[in-house]
């Protein structure tokens, strides 16, 4: 059954455009029809639908199928943005798909672009979010530059992933659940020293995603499926 999406399905109990004009358009979706919605909040409704406009189509909520709790290990990937936007892209995707909690689009010193496109990423997001059947959709935030992003980051543990010779903690071991969490993943070039240092002074632990020297995008995939490997622990044992 196709699922749908709308912030608050609770309130005006229409889709938007884009997603009216697949329902009818595409799909050929008429009154009487049944789907399914997702929040974005971790609920999933069945639905009605009572109105097929392609501008505006009309629903009614039939009942809640089920709600998830947010994830017990809250990752936020903070990275750096790439010099081709498909690989960020890419990137946004694939971490939807694994599940995380936000995404923070940062500059740094090295980072050879400094726009993207929110609405793009948000359209990407929200289509991976459908398509893995993953009810949560991450807050996406920047770009920001690296200063301003670590002077206001308030949560529980901090990590900073870079290829600096120095005794790195592995990112899999150093990662405690049921807390949030915090990576920066830096440019193609690493961050630089005086960014570590920085980082560094403001409680961020060093880490290391492992053995390999990792792309940007890579690495941010590699950081969210460490996170939910430590979900899927705690919620088997």
């Amino acid at each position: 059954m196709h699922v749908f999406y709308t912030p608050h399905p609770e309130m005006g109990y229409t889709l938007n455009q884009e997603e009216s004009e697949h329902a009818v358009r595409v799909l050929r979706m008429k009154a009487g029809d049944v789907a399914h919605l997702a929040d974005g909040r971790g609920s999933l409704y069945e639905i009605l639908i009572k109105s097929p406009d392609a501008r505006s189509c009309g629903y009614e909520i039939r009942n809640k199928i089920k709600s998830e709790p947010e994830n017990s290990c809250k990752l936020s990937v903070a990275i750096a943005l790439t010099k081709q936007a498909e690989r960020m892209e890419w990137f946004v995707e694939k971490a939807v798909e694994i599940g995380v909690s936000a995404i923070h689009f940062i500059v740094s010193v090295r980072t050879e672009r400094s726009k993207i496109n929110l609405a793009r990423i948000h359209k990407i997001a929200v289509s991976a979010m459908k398509q893995s059947t993953n009810l949560w959709l991450p807050v996406f935030s920047g770009p920001i530059t690296f200063a301003e992003f670590i002077a206001k980051d308030a949560n529980e543990q901090k990590y900073i992933a870079h290829l600096e010779d120095e005794n790195r903690k592995l990112f899999s071991s150093a990662l405690i659940p049921n807390k949030t969490a915090t990576i920066l993943i830096g440019p193609e070039g690493d961050f630089s020293a005086e960014e570590i240092s920085k980082a560094k002074n403001k409680e961020y632990v060093p880490v290391s995603l492992g053995n390999n020297r990792l792309r940007t995008e890579t690495a941010g995939i590699m950081a969210c499926a460490i996170a939910a490997m430590k979900r899927m622990e705690r919620t088997n044992s």
